[in-house]
Formats: structure tokens, C-alpha cells, sequence
């Protein structure tokens, strides 16, 4: 995958032409992504490349049902690159493949380079048009594969030493095997770095399981989770598990993804489960819709701290 993405910074339109990346949750497409797009315009104006997640492209979907408009980019020049994140999750929705294949077909026609992320490969897209499922397929699809221990064990290395952790090699063995998702083996590095100041900051592979330990105790089931979010926002945990898409019931069920997604070891499809048979784009669309309030969005903040507090301590509502 890293190959092929710097091909195709370096020689758009030349190979790959659309370049599909896919992986599982959290395992860097939308860092390759966006290392595509710097790479690409790396001293060169002309090659403008845009970034789009999936809420940047449902956003502008909206704008032109809303406008009546026919065109994607409104008044603006199509980029040279076009870097498409979270592509199931749009094409989930049956509404958006049309757009979506109006879309690629118009860019790949002007020989302008489209890069594309999922988590499937289009073959697995449930209900994808087949005129759609073949432009995607036009170019080269290509995989990036779990990381091995080795490339764990690097992460850990460059991330403790840049915190000023000092991990023995037990330690940064332990750890790596904990998981195969980049996100939450940076996540867990900076747990460590909390407690860090309590015991020292040379960690050895027993300060590191009791640290990790600890915090995998203080995680419960999605039910509970359920139950505390439904409450606190006044509703039904019935509600968190219908397809109510009102702002009343849709923001806590959110939140209660969210949550389960950083306080269980639940996989997306798990979650999905338990959360009324949601397919795993929409707990993906969940997710990233609160990570993305949670920098700018103080209630949200308010409320993932307030509800954090009353699932982690075990206080009841």
C-alpha cells in the first residue's frame, strides 16, 4: 500500500487510477491519505490535492440537493487529487451512490487522480451499484495488512522515547502484543505516561501489565453503557438501539458508541450488534462524528466527561 501511494503522489494518472486502499479500523488509511496528499503537492502548486471524510462528502451532497446544483465543487476547481476517506460508510446509503459515481466517473474522465479509503474492499460494500463497483475497480486495489510485532514494537519504541519513557525491552515486547490497532497501542502508551510519574519513568513489564490491568478493569459491558447514557440524557436505552434518527435520540446513541468503542474490547461489528444490528459504517460514522466534536464542541466534552465518570466509578443514576 505505502508503495503504490507514493507512485501515485509522485506520478498522478500514470498507474493507478483510482488508487482503493482498505483496512481495518484504525490502521492508518487516513494517515496514508493524507500523506499522499503532502507528498503530492511537495514543490508543485498546479497539483492541488483535497482531503474528504465522510461527513465532508455527505455535507456536500446535501449542499447540492439543498442548491439544486449539478455540480460537486460549486465554484471551485476540481483538484488535481482527490482523496476519498471512509467511502463504505457514504456508500452505505443508497442516496449517495449515485452522486458518488457521477463523482468518480467526472473526475477519472479528466484524467485527475482519485485516491479512495475503506474499510472492505468494493466487492464487500453491501448494495453497491455495479456500474460504481467497476470504476472503483478501474485501477488498483490494494490492502494495508495488520501490523506484525515488529512494526508494533518500532511504534512503541519512537512513541515512549518521544514522551521520555523509558521502556525495557520486556515492556515494549508486552505491550505490542496487546493489540494489532495502532490508535488504541498509542492510546495505551499514553495511559502509561500518566502513571509514569508515580512509579518512575524506567517502565518494566510488570509496572506495564499493572498499569494496563487497572484499566482494563475499570471496562463493562455495552448494556451498561446503555444504561447510563439513556439515562442521562432522559431517554429509553431502547431509543440507543432503534434507528431514530432525531438529534434527541441520535447525539446520546453517539456517545454511547463511543464510549463502548473505548471502554470495551467490542470489534466495530460487535458494537454494531449491540447496538440494534447497526452495521459497522454507521458505528464508524458514530465514532468519528464525536471524535470530531470533542475538539471543538465544549457540551460534547461536558457531556463524554460527565457520563466517563458516572460508567468508570460505577455511580447508578
Amino acid at each position: 500500500a505505502c508503495s503504490s501511494a507514493l507512485e501515485v503522489a509522485n506520478n498522478p494518472v500514470s498507474k493507478y487510477n483510482p488508487l482503493y486502499i482498505y483496512s481495518k479500523w484504525s490502521s492508518g488509511k487516513t494517515h496514508l491519505l493524507q500523506a499522499i496528499g503532502n507528498e503530492a503537492m511537495k514543490g508543485a502548486s498546479h497539483k492541488k490535492a483535497i482531503y474528504l471524510s465522510a461527513e465532508n462528502i455527505i455535507s456536500r451532497f446535501d449542499k447540492i440537493i439543498a442548491e439544486k446544483s449539478t455540480s460537486f465543487w460549486g465554484k471551485e476547481k476540481p483538484p488535481r487529487f482527490l482523496l476519498l476517506d471512509d467511502f463504505d460508510t457514504v456508500a452505505s446509503n443508497k442516496s449517495s451512490q449515485k452522486e458518488l459515481l457521477s463523482l468518480c466517473t467526472q473526475f477519472l474522465e479528466s484524467k485527475r487522480q482519485l485516491v479512495v479509503a475503506a474499510s472492505v474492499p468494493p466487492n464487500q460494500i453491501r448494495n453497491l451499484l455495479p456500474q460504481l463497483r467497476s470504476r472503483l475497480e478501474w485501477g488498483l486495489i490494494t490492502e494495508i495488512k495488520t501490523p506484525d510485532q515488529k512494526t508494533k514494537m518500532k511504534l512503541v519504541h519512537q512513541k515512549t522515547k518521544q514522551k521520555g519513557i523509558q521502556f525495557q525491552a520486556d515492556a515494549t515486547f508486552f505491550l505490542a502484543s496487546t493489540t494489532n490497532d495502532l490508535k488504541n497501542l498509542v492510546h495505551q502508551i499514553d495511559k502509561i505516561k500518566i502513571h509514569a510519574s508515580l512509579y518512575g519513568n524506567n517502565m518494566d513489564i510488570s509496572i506495564v501489565q499493572s498499569i494496563l490491568g487497572n484499566e482494563r478493569s475499570a471496562r463493562i459491558n455495552p448494556e451498561h453503557i446503555q444504561d447510563i447514557t439513556a439515562k442521562y440524557f432522559g431517554i429509553s436505552p431502547s431509543d440507543l438501539l432503534s434507528r431514530n434518527r432525531q438529534r434527541k435520540i441520535s447525539y446520546p446513541r453517539q456517545i454511547a458508541i463511543f464510549l463502548t468503542r473505548k471502554y470495551t474490547d467490542l470489534s466495530l461489528e460487535e458494537i454494531g450488534k449491540a447496538f440494534g444490528n447497526k452495521h459497522h459504517s454507521s458505528i464508524i460514522y458514530s465514532i468519528n462524528s464525536i471524535e470530531k466534536d470533542l475538539k471543538s464542541k465544549i457540551e460534547v466534552i461536558e457531556d463524554i466527561n460527565k457520563i466517563r465518570g458516572f460508567i468508570l466509578n460505577g455511580v447508578a443514576l
